[in-house]
């Protein structure tokens, strides 16, 4: 006769079993409350606050557009900053643009209660002015602002307009962010400041325009005030083109 077969019970198959429950539960936990990260930006399905780009240097590995902050918990919770636009690239030798400059990332939304998340700010486009022509250097926008709760919570406040610089040629500076607008009760988020530009051609004088400052957003219905609407950019100290400043345009308030 055979060895017998010792079938597990009691303690030994408890403990057996309770490392997977556990994973399990605190997966289904994690799902529905907890704050977002880097990989999983958004915040859990009904409590916790998105998570905000720049917390850690390089937790944004996008290489062609921004990241979005991630948005809160549908109960409670506040959006996440989006991250910085990618900045422009340029050939090193011609000077010819290989990338544009990318908006910055919207900021994440609330729920119903929470404050919604900056925007990033806009890429930066800095030019070289290595080609034997006049060029242009683009900046990117500044991303909007996340909204706040549909029942209370701040809009947050948009990005600033990337930077722009070149030697030779044109420079326009990003627009800044609208301001993220808020539910039934809050004030709308600041719109986000142009960007700065400038040239150094000194034939050109005038070629460079600096940003228009981003909307306002828009005020609680029943109660809170309109965002202001972001300056608008000038011109980088120390260059030949002064920049123009763009326009700036506030939120609208609540009843």
């Amino acid at each position: 006769i055979g060895a017998a077969t010792v079938i597990p019970s009691g303690p030994a198959l408890e403990s057996a079993s309770e490392p997977v429950s556990r994973d399990v539960q605190l997966a289904a936990f994690l799902g529905l409350f907890g704050d977002g990260t880097a990989d999983s930006p958004n915040a859990g399905l009904l409590i916790g606050n998105g998570y905000s780009y720049g917390t850690v240097a390089g937790d944004c590995t996008k290489t062609t557009s921004a990241c979005a902050g991630g948005n809160g918990g549908l109960l409670f919770g506040s959006g996440g900053s989006g991250s910085a636009g990618t900045a422009a690239v340029y050939d090193d030798a011609t000077g010819a643009i290989l990338q544009g400059a990318t908006a910055g990332g919207k900021g994440g939304s609330a729920g119903l209660i929470g404050n919604g998340g900056n925007g990033g700010t806009g890429g930066t486009a800095i030019n070289p002015g290595k080609a034997a022509s006049p060029t242009t250097a683009t900046a990117g926008l500044g991303g909007a602002g996340g909204s706040g709760g549909f029942l209370w919570g701040e809009g947050g406040d948009g990005g600033k307009g990337g930077r722009a610089q070149t030697t030779k040629g044109s420079a326009w500076g990003g627009t800044g962010g609208a301001g993220g607008s808020a539910g039934l009760l809050g004030s709308g988020g600041a719109g986000g400041r142009g960007g700065a530009a400038s040239s150094t051609e000194a034939v050109l004088a005038g070629n460079a325009e600096g940003g228009n400052g981003g909307r306002g957003g828009r005020g609680g219905w029943l109660a809170g005030d309109g965002g202001s609407g972001g300056a608008g950019g000038g011109d980088i100290a120390d260059f030949v083109s002064a920049g123009k400043s763009g326009t700036a345009v506030a939120g609208g308030g609540g009843a």
